[in-house]
């Protein structure tokens, strides 16, 4: 018998799953893309629009700041870390 290989995460997941990550209503959604609110990159593939996971994970770390202040910060920490949040600096210690 072959054992399953495990499953690995989506390295994007569509616009219409991000309500259900975030336990948000859909519409909450809408209206923070409208308002400039959601950080994280949408990205258009044909008709799709998606949304990476590790970017919406790293928005939320940092406290879901608005587009404008998410993208500054990811500028300047050349994305350079997959988890967390590039503007908190490690604190001694911990």
């Amino acid at each position: 018998m072959n054992p399953t290989p495990p499953q690995s995460e989506p390295l994007l997941i569509p616009l219409a799953d991000v309500p259900r990550v975030l336990s948000f209503g859909r519409s909450h959604l809408y209206s923070q893309i409208a308002g400039g609110k959601f950080g994280p990159t949408i990205l258009r593939v044909g008709r799709k629009r998606l949304v990476r996971l590790d970017e919406l994970r790293r928005w939320v770390n940092c406290g879901m700041p608005p587009r404008d202040e998410w993208q500054a910060m990811e500028a300047s920490a050349g994305r350079r870390l997959e988890f967390g949040c590039p503007l908190k600096t490690p604190t001694p210690g911990r």
